[in-house]
């Protein structure tokens, strides 16, 4: 964890900078902060358009972490093939075209829909087809609506994370397993009470579960 936050504090404010013009001069990326720095560049990505987003990709190609994600699409590590699908679509890798469709047309439900995702985002004109004309065979993937689902595009984006106290200094709270990129505002803080959690048990889909099995898991 604390190599984690080393990286995000190092490489958070330079990723917020380069939105804008260049930075003549970046540090170089240790391979130890590369799965720490290409997870927090597909954030960067997701949260901005136009130009800052190709300013991202200059960034990503300077450092060398466009390779590294490469390397990380061929992980054996589940997390670490998502992480590295979303940024070689941010990326608009088209050499990898052909196997982003084998893995959307054969692949287990989230790596799919991952692979489908990036593959829109090289190339839209391939990409479209592609997925609808797969869709339609595929009864793991899911068909429901922002409601049914934590994806970020929604009409409101708030975040709610549960997460554990450690310490309380003054005004500042000390926790773990807050789910949140740093630098997000805070709205609210309440406190957890056995009697506004979940009655009863609480069911969900196996996509669901798939989604979630490596979610708190450290990249690695």
């Amino acid at each position: 964890m604390a190599r984690e936050r080393d990286a995000a504090a190092l490489w958070i404010p330079l990723i917020a900078r380069y939105m804008e013009p260049r930075l003549d001069t970046l540090p170089p990326l240790q391979r130890r902060d590369a799965d720490h720095f290409v997870l927090l560049w597909c954030r960067a990505q997701d949260s901005v358009r136009g130009q800052s987003q190709d300013h991202l990709r200059e960034m990503a190609r300077r450092l060398g972490a466009d390779a590294h994600a490469r390397r990380m699409f061929r992980s054996r590590s589940l997390r670490r093939r998502l992480v590295g699908t979303v940024a070689l679509g941010h990326l608009q890798a088209r050499d990898l075209a052909p196997s982003l469709q084998t893995e959307i047309a054969s692949g287990p439900a989230v790596p799919s829909l991952v692979a489908a995702k990036a593959l829109v985002r090289i190339d839209a004109s391939i990409g479209v087809p592609c997925v609808l004309s797969i869709a339609a065979h595929r009864e793991d993937w899911p068909l429901v609506g922002i409601f049914a689902q934590r994806g970020k595009n929604r009409p409101n984006r708030i975040g709610l994370t549960t997460c554990a106290i450690l310490k309380v200094e003054g005004t500042r709270l000390h926790v773990r397993g807050l789910d949140a990129i740093d630098g997000t505002p805070v709205l609210d803080i309440k406190p957890v009470m056995r009697e506004f959690l979940p009655r009863g048990e609480v069911r969900q889909p196996e996509w669901a579960s798939e989604l979630m099995a490596e979610y708190w898991t450290r990249a690695g």
